[in-house]
């Protein structure tokens, strides 16, 4: 508190102007000399009307205070000029500080003589609420901006987790949200590739905090998962508590506390909803977990993934729309990842229940295809190719681009569970001139390959 008092005196000696844009006294400084200081001074940007104090004049004024120009000068070395309101901000701190002070210097007093007044209170109260203390706005013209230098965005895996983001895996229970999250962690610490995409070594440690699930199943899981896979040791799992509420203050603390002791790059919370004292989706009650996690970011640089369950209800619904609440709960994360069964391929009944598209959806990055994931004995997904079970003739020119503008009709045949369907699809882009169908008379096998006719694309 003193430091911050003798910070406001260095500014008002550099421009005694300040004091014109808030409600400043002598009573605002405790330290005598201070009091001392900022009477002369004001004597002197009064009498003489100029904002930039002369500190020997200063000095001969408290010459029988015994402060000499030295010491004044020892306030104002390094001190640079302040916008005003900038200054207004300390002030009210430090007013917010005064009043803290007198408060419980006055209810210790009542409390000694075994009465407390309730207008007294009251009044203090209201002087709190009086006091508003406000960072200001930054603001920069839109030059500075083009100009200044901004850190690229830092991705963990490229492009769809990046540091200091908020992700959310969603999906219906029982789909393997839980286990994609820890094939996740296990790609992290090893820096190997997953499903295709870009992954980055973290140095830090992982903190994974579940209370969906027992902890001896659990257990077998991560043995399973996470056998003679190296620097386990960076993977921490904190005693399961089914108590940790991160819309209240105990909860957010005792977080807070583990996140200071660990320190690490990635937290991951399991589930959304169990980490809640009261109904999770409402958007008052979602306000408080989330600007937990923003100041988090802010202080700590981590990022954070949550797994949350799907709504029962679906249609007209897409991307994160599914999951279950408040829009406050899409607003507040960078990417959404969607876990759902696939309808669409003719699957058997345990193909079906290993089987799952995962969708993506960003802010920070363009959408991405959706990926068939099929979940093997080693709790593991693997990319997966599904038979499709429609197709038009759109889709017939689109495979041909992906496969460089030319294909083996076979090979493309085999992508769908019904061959007339197929061949529907390619006679319609032959009628419309979107595709040529050329037989190899001269090649093995005799093989029909289908090329894309220049053009088809701007008739889309």
């Amino acid at each position: 508190m003193q430091r911050l008092e003798d910070e406001i005196l260095s500014y008002l000696l550099i421009d005694f102007s300040l004091i014109n844009k808030t409600d400043i006294n002598t009573n605002l400084f405790l330290k005598k000399k201070n009091r001392d200081i900022f009477r002369a001074s004001y004597k002197l940007f009064r009498n003489n009307g100029t904002h930039e104090i002369d500190i020997s004049t200063l000095a001969e004024k408290l010459e029988k205070k015994k402060i000499t120009a030295s010491e004044l000068i020892k306030i104002t070395t390094g001190t640079q000029k302040l916008q005003p309101a900038n200054f207004a901000f300390k002030v009210q701190k430090l007013k917010q500080q005064r009043l803290a002070q007198k408060i419980i210097k006055e209810t210790d007093l009542m409390a000694r003589e075994g009465k407390f007044e309730i207008e007294k209170a009251r009044e203090y109260l209201r002087e709190i609420e009086s006091i508003s203390v406000k960072e200001k706005p930054k603001f920069e013209n839109l030059d500075q901006f083009i100009k200044k230098e901004i850190p690229e965005r830092e991705s963990l895996i490229e492009p769809i987790l990046g540091r200091s983001e908020i992700t959310m895996i969603h999906g219906r229970p029982k789909i393997g949200k839980s286990l994609l999250t820890l094939q996740i962690v296990k790609r992290l610490i090893t820096g190997k590739n997953w499903l295709g995409f870009e992954v980055h070594k973290l140095k830090e440690p992982i903190l994974i905090i579940q209370v969906e699930i027992a902890a001896s199943l659990m257990q077998q899981r991560v043995k399973k998962i996470f056998k003679d896979t190296p620097n386990i040791e960076n993977i921490i799992i904190p005693e399961q508590s089914r108590n940790i509420f991160l819309d209240q203050e105990d909860g957010q603390a005792h977080v807070a506390s583990l996140i200071k002791d660990i320190k690490p790059g990635l937290v991951i919370l399991d589930p959304y909803m169990k980490f809640f004292s009261t109904e999770e989706n409402a958007f008052k009650k979602c306000r408080p977990f989330f600007d937990f996690w923003f100041e988090q970011i802010e202080i700590n640089g981590l990022s954070m993934l949550f797994v949350h369950h799907d709504a029962k209800f679906q249609e007209g619904k897409l991307g994160g729309q599914k999951a279950l609440g408040s829009t406050e709960i899409n607003a507040s994360t960078d990417g959404n990842w969607s876990l759902e069964r696939i309808q669409d391929a003719e699957l058997n009944p345990e193909e079906f229940l290993r089987t799952s598209r995962l969708s993506f959806e960003s802010r920070n990055w363009a959408n991405l295809r959706p990926l068939n994931l099929r979940l093997n004995d080693d709790l593991y997904f693997d990319v997966v190719e599904l038979p499709k079970s429609s197709c038009d003739k759109w889709d017939i020119v689109e495979e041909i681009e992906n496969a460089g503008g030319k294909v083996n009709q076979s090979k493309l045949r085999a992508k769908y569970s019904n061959p007339n369907i197929f061949y529907k699809a390619k006679e319609q882009a032959l009628k419309d001139n979107l595709i040529d169908s050329v037989k190899l008379e001269n090649v093995r096998g005799k093989p029909v390959m289908l090329f894309l006719k220049n053009g088809h694309s701007d008739t889309k």
